[in-house]
């Protein structure tokens, strides 16, 4: 959670029309948010060139990490199943933070890879259809 101004009274904490307090911010003139803050003077800087993208792609390389340590220590160990589960939970919420983190670049890399691949591959569909019209 991040604190930004308000945006009711505009960070004066002064309520409009008949005085007092602003009811949003009870006169304080900044609000707790969820998520990045905006860049300003009470926000703090904004963050880098990241997305949606690279937070669902954390997530399911966090899940499917749960799954397969799950799955192989519930079917190849002879122990309890719930050792697995808990095993494949600590490293499924260990891989999610560590391509959440330090290792968000190898995802915006990926990201960008898949939307130069796509791009590329929609130019040629496009040129394949083209050219077999063009001789039917």
């Amino acid at each position: 959670m991040a604190r930004e101004t308000c945006v009711a009274c505009r960070g004066s904490g002064k309520g409009s029309g008949v005085g007092g307090d602003c009811i949003v911010c009870n006169g304080f003139g900044t609000i707790w948010v969820p998520g990045k803050p905006k860049p300003g003077p009470i926000g703090g800087g904004g963050g880098g060139a990241s997305g949606p993208f690279e937070d669902w792609a954390a997530s399911m390389m966090g899940l499917v990490s749960w799954g397969v340590v799950t799955y192989y220590g519930v079917t190849g160990t002879d122990l309890e199943w719930y050792w697995p589960v808990i095993g494949g939970a600590v490293v499924g919420l260990f891989v999610g933070w560590l391509f959440k983190g330090p290792l968000r670049f190898i995802l915006t890399i990926a990201k960008y890879i898949l939307f130069f691949g796509g791009l590329a591959y929609g130019i040629y569909l496009i040129y394949y259809l083209v050219k077999a019209f063009s001789e039917a």
